[in-house]
């Protein structure tokens, strides 16, 4: 981030009525001169949320403005409400902020929402997004404050302590704020599965006072923030802002007059803060045995520091017979307290706490830490057990699975939790257990069918129902193969289950095939369609062959039958016996087309041996029809004097969708003309034509 101030840009004038903005049509303040106040720093408060899908993007372009103009000129909070959503960021102040804003951005706005200065919202994460946000930055950045905020802050241990000092500009009058003070961590990371890995400007902590500030006068409060020892502190800043308490004359909103971002440290200012963590701190215990529960202790200050590591007795909840101490990874009880040294950046991952647990029941454990070069700064590890047995079972409904060359074959099996207490179950193919010829793979699936490579694990509640898993097998040829699951219990490692299943490949395969993939009709006459059904297999098959009605796309009044070459229908489905590598040619489709058009017909044809192994023959069929009229232009009364020629005029229309060959003849039978009357048909110039 650049920290240093850049030139001052022009303003640009916006038209908000164009654009995606929330806000109540009410006039903004013009940009005064810089003898009316302090310089203003911006602050943009972006609601958003790890399961938005448009708020990266908005993100995104909240970061350039913030790179390209320093927190100098623009201070940033990124609030996480919960919404219910669960949104692992959240924080009851977000929901807070939501609700102050309710008439400005709705009660559950559409994320995301960028409010300016607690006068504006802009709902939008497009392309166009950074455009709007420069736009009204320049708009906000020009108007001049009546009051000046500085921050001081301080560490102390697992908390912030902060100078707030807020000026009022000499002859502004008497004011009374709202001042808010919040801790952002910038590339905050995302403890969920959804959403980006690491976050922008992630508001952390915050608190809020009230503040009266006479002009040329100022007041100074001390504002404190709690600390999480996994916040990075050389990611941390804070936003110090003041906020009108109450809606000016004539406005809703209420107007964000100052604000201010700092670092919580400095580039270069060296400090000491880490962190207890544990993959597990609810968790399942044996009864009757020693558990080991890993932690870990991270030093991620930049100063090097040492631990003084404990179990307080009275902050400890054990039934009676149960023991607790810290042990090293091979069991040995350690003395307490204990001290470890940490270098900036290291880890100490090789300690354990050993629980034993006499009886069922539920204990509270805590792991207390405390720096030795800042007494102040500690941390302390919580854990939750429950006392009982581990138990599983797998199971299966079939132990051998058929399998077709070079296709994927599942088989599904269940685990199920016998015991009383939770567990997760590590699933693995060990090689040594499973005998697959060369070329042929194995992989565990989810119960949707989702591949899960060669070991996975799944997490089994108490008295929960079983949970399906697959297998995942495809044979790269004919033969047979051995495969072998192996189930165990993380908690309780000595407890596992094997499950072994056969693989038997075959390679049918069915191909069908037309000479043309269009072919053309002729309404109200069939049209025959020949096929071909090929057995690409290494083995004799019976071919079904079926026109399923679900599968076609026939307009009203079009039949569609299975026939023989010829032209018999034929009842479907129809079975055909086809030796390996040979092709069955003697039947045919026949298409009846009721009036012009197009349709969409389908033949499958499916193996007995596999049926999975199967085709479908789509063929596209076009109708057309032919059609004529013949008329007389003048009419058919034909006033003739006594010796005199008379030409009447005809005029024949194609009717049809096709083109034809007409045949034109006067035939006697149809002739009643009186004795010496004479009838020709002639072109257009008089010349006779031959007939017919």
């Amino acid at each position: 981030m650049r920290r240093d101030r850049p030139a001052r840009r022009s303003i640009l004038w916006l038209a908000l009525a164009a654009l995606s903005i929330v806000g109540c049509g009410e006039e903004l303040p013009t940009p005064a001169g810089a003898e009316d106040g302090f310089e203003r720093t911006v602050l943009a408060e972006l609601f958003t949320a790890v399961w938005c899908g448009n708020c990266p993007i908005a993100e995104a372009a909240l970061d350039r403005l913030v790179d390209e103009e320093g927190i100098g000129r623009l201070a940033v909070i990124h609030w996480h409400p919960s919404f219910g959503a669960g949104d692992p960021l959240s924080i009851p102040a977000a929901d807070e902020r939501v609700g102050f804003y309710e008439s400005l951005i709705g009660q559950q706005p559409g994320l995301p929402v960028n409010v300016f200065n607690g006068a504006l919202g802009i709902s939008q994460g497009t392309r166009e997004t950074y455009g709007l946000y420069r736009s009204r930055f320049e708009i906000e950045a020009a108007l001049r404050s009546p009051v000046a905020i500085a921050i001081e802050p301080s560490l102390a241990g697992s908390q912030v302590d902060a100078l707030v000092r807020v000026s009022g500009f000499p002859g502004c009058g008497s004011l009374g704020l709202d001042l808010h003070l919040v801790a952002v961590e910038h590339h905050a990371p995302n403890p969920g599965r959804t959403g980006p890995a690491l976050l922008s400007y992630t508001a952390r902590a915050a608190t809020a006072a009230t503040v009266e500030v006479q002009g040329g006068q100022s007041r100074a409060l001390s504002l404190a923030l709690p600390l999480d020892p996994g916040w990075k502190r050389e990611d941390l800043f804070l936003v110090a802002f003041v906020q009108e308490p109450a809606p000016a004359a004539g406005r809703t909103f209420r107007e964000v007059l100052q604000a201010r971002m700092v670092p919580l440290v400095e580039e270069g200012e060296d400090f000491r803060a880490f962190l207890l963590s544990a993959a597990d701190t609810d968790r399942g215990v044996a009864r009757n045995a020693t558990s080991a529960l890993p932690w870990r202790a991270h030093n991620v200050g930049t100063l090097a520091d040492t631990l003084e590591i404990d179990l307080p007795a009275e902050l400890q909840s054990l039934p009676e017979g149960w023991t607790a101490a810290l042990s090293d990874e091979e069991g040995g009880v350690l003395a307490l307290p204990r001290r470890e040294a940490l270098a900036p950046g290291g880890m100490l991952a090789g300690l354990r706490l050993s629980v034993t647990a006499a009886e069922s029941g539920e204990a509270s454990l805590a792991l207390c830490a405390r720096s030795i070069g800042d007494p102040a700064l500690a941390d302390t590890l919580r854990f939750r057990l429950t006392a009982g047995d581990f138990g599983f079972l797998l199971a299966s409904a079939a132990t051998e699975v058929r399998a077709v060359a070079g296709q994927t074959a599942r088989v599904d099996f269940s685990a199920a939790n016998t015991g009383t207490l939770a567990d997760s179950l590590a699933f693995t193919l060990p090689a040594e257990l499973n005998g697959l010829p060369a070329g042929w793979t194995a992989t565990l699936a989810s119960a949707q069918g989702h591949a899960l490579g060669a070991a996975h694990t799944l997490h089994l509640p108490a008295g929960g129902s079983p949970a399906t898993l697959g297998l995942a097998v495809t044979p790269g040829g004919e033969g047979e193969g051995a495969l072998a699951v192996v189930a165990r219990s993380r908690y309780a490692p000595e407890k596992s289950d094997t499950l072994r299943f056969q693989v038997r490949s075959r390679l049918y395969a069915v191909a069908l095939s037309a000479p043309a993939a269009e072919v053309w009709a002729v309404v109200g006459r069939p049209a025959s369609i020949a096929f071909s059904a090929l057995n690409r297999s290494t083995r004799a098959d019976i071919v079904t062959l079926d026109v399923p009605a679900a599968l076609q796309s026939l307009p009203s009044g079009w039949r569609l039958e299975l026939a023989g070459l010829d032209g018999v229908p034929v009842a479907v489905p129809r079975s055909l016996l086809i030796e390996a590598g040979c092709s069955h040619a003697l039947l045919a489709l026949l298409v009846t087309p009721a009036g012009p058009g197009s349709a969409r017909v389908r033949l499958t044809a499916a193996s007995a041996g596999d049926p999975r192994a199967a085709d479908t023959l789509s063929l596209t069929v076009r109708a057309d029809a032919y059609g004529l009229d013949i008329s007389a232009p003048e009419g058919t009364a034909l006033p003739l004097a006594p010796g005199a020629t008379k030409l009447a005029p005809l005029r024949l229309a194609n009717t049809g969708t096709l083109g034809d060959t007409l045949v034109l003849d006067l035939p006697a039978a149809l002739m009643q003309l009186p004795a010496g009357w004479q009838a020709d048909l002639v072109t257009a110039g008089g010349t006779q034509l031959y007939l017919p």
